[in-house]
């Protein structure tokens, strides 16, 4: 069977503590899991313009400026994904509203740590603190 290939945006949330916004999934979608935000991207847009439909979407905001920080591939259920990664400043939460996922919460550096993540974005978390020396 083919694989089929998919292409997303994340987007590495920051307040002005360095800790990083995450948002818990649903129980039927990846079982609880915390992760970045962000989605699939269209087949009109451009990552840039998909994350900024998937952060209004999910958490009512409209960030700018965000900077791009890398490209991900993992394998997730016989799709290849390629995932184009971006990180942004944020202030506070009274202006975010949830509108996809269980929840979502700040966490510093060593409370990622204890979080259940999959391993690709555990790694990205990790690779973020390291390049970004936060």
């Amino acid at each position: 069977m083919k694989e089929k290939k998919v292409s997303c945006v994340g987007c590495i949330l920051i307040n002005n503590k360095n800790e990083m916004l995450l948002q818990k999934r649903t129980y039927d979608y990846h079982g609880g899991i915390w992760t970045t935000f962000g989605g699939s991207i269209d087949k009109s847009e451009d990552s840039y313009k998909a994350l900024k439909r998937e952060l209004l979407e999910e958490l009512g905001i409209e960030l700018s400026p965000m900077y791009y920080f890398k490209t991900i591939n993992f394998k997730v259920k016989r799709k290849n994904v390629l995932c184009d990664i971006y990180f942004a400043r944020i202030n506070g939460t009274k202006q975010l509203r949830l509108d996809e996922g269980a929840g979502f919460a700040y966490f510093n550096k060593n409370e990622i740590k204890d979080l259940k993540m999959l391993k690709y974005n555990r790694d990205l978390v990790n690779d973020f603190y390291k390049e970004k020396r936060i």
